[in-house]
């Protein structure tokens, strides 16, 4: 047990020493990364009205850099998106505009080749299966609304995002809340 306790110091002494040189030109690698929060909802109780909400937590952080451009930025949050938590399914980004004086975000939720309707494929293999249900279709817009709205996010971002499916602009459904334009504050 001791030296296992021994060795723990010695691995935390020499990180400590790799972190105080950083990179062999000079540089600190972690003031060049940023982190940026993946969502995801959580049922949580409150005794004063005794009803149970679900809301947004961080479920995980995707590591980049503070240089990569917000494009990337949000290819790379699309894609860890579908592949964590939607089967893979595609994400694809539309257009970043600023025409409006706010950059909003235009996506759309593309379903397979295969998908000919609701029940054509096997479950959670279509986006419509993941809109299904009061607490599947609130997780499912809790996840894409607050990860690409990166409400606490202190850099430059967008400022609203705007979700599409089937070809068109998301409207109102029973379980999801993804209609209209939405806005970051």
């Amino acid at each position: 047990m001791k030296d296992t306790a021994n060795q723990s110091l010695k691995i935390i002494f020499y990180l400590l020493i790799l972190i105080s040189i950083g990179c062999s030109d000079g540089r600190k690698p972690w003031k060049e990364n940023e982190y940026l929060p993946v969502y995801t909802g959580k049922d949580v109780y409150s005794e004063e009205d005794s009803v149970t909400r679900t809301v947004p937590v961080i479920d995980r952080l995707i590591h980049v850099n503070k240089e990569t451009s917000i494009a990337h930025k949000i290819k790379i949050l699309s894609d860890s998106v579908s592949e964590g938590y939607f089967h893979g399914l595609e994400i694809s980004i539309l257009k970043l505009d600023s025409a409006s004086g706010n950059l909003v975000l235009f996506l759309e939720l593309l379903e397979d080749d295969d998908y000919d309707g609701p029940g054509s494929l096997p479950m959670y293999q279509s986006w419509y299966d993941f809109f299904q249900g009061s607490s599947g279709g609130i997780n499912t817009t809790i996840i894409l609304k607050e990860t690409f709205l990166q409400r606490f996010y202190k850099g430059e971002w967008i400022d609203a995002v705007v979700f599409y499916y089937g070809g068109k602009e998301i409207g109102e459904w029973d379980h999801i809340f993804l209609d209209g334009m939405i806005y970051r504050y």
